[in-house]
């Protein structure tokens, strides 16, 4: 396997009928173009379940639980971010850098690579998260 050694995240759409239903009320492209974008989402969605292929998959539904879903999966690589998921008060957060790592709370350096079919939110999904 000559993959990157990363966090592989797809975003998967919940149907193909739901994808088809975002293009068309977001965009204004061709219908040959956004037939040949479902076609090659629809192979896309067929690869993402192959097993090992992704670290996860996230359906996207709502923006708020695609942002926790995705958050929740690259807070494997980080403690920190990792236990603000869990709720820690805001005095320890603050000092977390500065409390000296051991060998189990050592983040895991890895490129985080986000995959699925695009119909513009995404892109604002990605930014809130980064």
């Amino acid at each position: 396997n000559k993959r990157i050694d990363g966090l592989y995240i797809y975003i998967q759409p919940p149907s193909l009928q739901e994808l088809e239903q975002r293009i068309r009320s977001r965009s204004k492209e061709a219908a040959s173009t956004i037939k040949s974008r479902l076609a090659w989402a629809a192979q896309q969605v067929a690869k993402s379940a192959k097993p090992g292929l992704f670290d996860h998959v996230v359906e996207n539904t709502e923006f708020e639980p695609v942002y926790r879903d995705v958050k929740e999966a690259i807070s494997t690589l980080s403690p920190i971010i990792r236990n603000r998921l869990r709720g820690l008060p805001a005095y320890v957060l603050d000092y977390s850098d500065l409390i000296p790592p051991n060998l189990v709370e050592t983040p895991f350096l890895k490129p985080i690579i986000i995959a699925g079919p695009n119909t513009g939110k995404t892109t604002q999904q990605l930014y809130w998260l980064l």
